[in-house]
Order: C-alpha cells, then sequence, then structure tokens
C-alpha cells in the first residue's frame, strides 16, 4: 500500500515548481551537478550541505512557463546533519539523489530550493548506466541501508542514467 502511496507522490522537480507550497510530500529523483563541503553557522547545531540538482523537465534546456520563477538551470537542495560524517557523500557530477519529503519553496530571488525536514529522507546512487541498484550512500537511517528498488525506482533510475549519460 505504501508503495502505492508513493507512485501517486512521485514529482518532478518542474512539477514542484508549480506548486511548491503544496501539502503532499514530495518524492522525486534528481541529478546531482554541485555539491559543497558541509559547513555549520555558529547559529546552528547541524551542518549543512548544499547540492544543485537537475533532471529532464528541469534544466537550462527546459522550457518552463511559471510566472514566479525566474531561474530555472538547476534546484537547491539544503541537507542537513549533525555531523559532518552523516552528510551526503558524493563521487560524481551525475550521481543521482532520491529525495523524500523535502519542503520546498521559492526564495526570495525566485529561484526553487528544497530543505531537508525532520521526516525527510535522501539516499545516493551511482548516476553510471548498468551501476548497482543499491544506494552508494544514504541518511542514517536503519531501513536505508541495503534498501532495495522496486520495479518503479529501478525504471527511473535508468531513465535517468540513460538522460544523464545523453
Amino acid at each position: 500500500m505504501s508503495e502505492i502511496r508513493e507512485l501517486k507522490n512521485e514529482q518532478t522537480l518542474s512539477g514542484i515548481a508549480k506548486d511548491p507550497e503544496n501539502k503532499n510530500q514530495a518524492l522525486l529523483f534528481g541529478i546531482i551537478i554541485d555539491i559543497s563541503e558541509p559547513y555549520k553557522i555558529e547559529e546552528s547545531t547541524n551542518y549543512t550541505t548544499k547540492l544543485k540538482i537537475i533532471d529532464p523537465s528541469f534544466n537550462y534546456k527546459a522550457h518552463i512557463k511559471i510566472d514566479k520563477l525566474k531561474f530555472h538551470k538547476f534546484v537547491h537542495i539544503n541537507i542537513y546533519s549533525e555531523t559532518p560524517e552523516n552528510a551526503p557523500k558524493i563521487q560524481y557530477v551525475g550521481d543521482i539523489i532520491r529525495l523524500r519529503r523535502f519542503k520546498f519553496k521559492y526564495t526570495p530571488k525566485c529561484e526553487l530550493m528544497g530543505n531537508m525536514q525532520k521526516y525527510s529522507n535522501w539516499l545516493i546512487y551511482s548516476g553510471k548506466k548498468g551501476d548497482s541498484l543499491i544506494s552508494q550512500c544514504h541518511k542514517s537511517y536503519i531501513k536505508n541501508e541495503n534498501r532495495e528498488l522496486n520495479n518503479y525506482e529501478k525504471g527511473r533510475l535508468s531513465d535517468l542514467r540513460n538522460w544523464n549519460d545523453s
């Protein structure tokens, strides 16, 4: 039953851009094009890792007509961790991230941004065609260890790897 609910909530970045305040919990795959080292600001207890992601619907070649959106070359994603060791480890630009339950909004510069929330989850997969379907890195959560993808997720990962390769 939860697999059906997840399929229903699966979105693309351009779909989220149309209604980022939607109360449904966003689930999506994206291709990582940039990542920062985890850093900590004085007033925070967490480390922040900033990513930039794209997908076939949201990148510099896409034609997106949304009045509020002024910049659509990538989406900013903020991931928070208690220690730098628990932050995402990205091996290559082009690796793929699976985001669950992230909250999206527009920044004052009219860019789309996703922020990790208390129950958010993320997994990192290789972006290379034919690589493993097991995540290379994941949020420290017992159900993420050696998590197997369902058939739909396998298809999405394969589609993104093929698009990424082209």
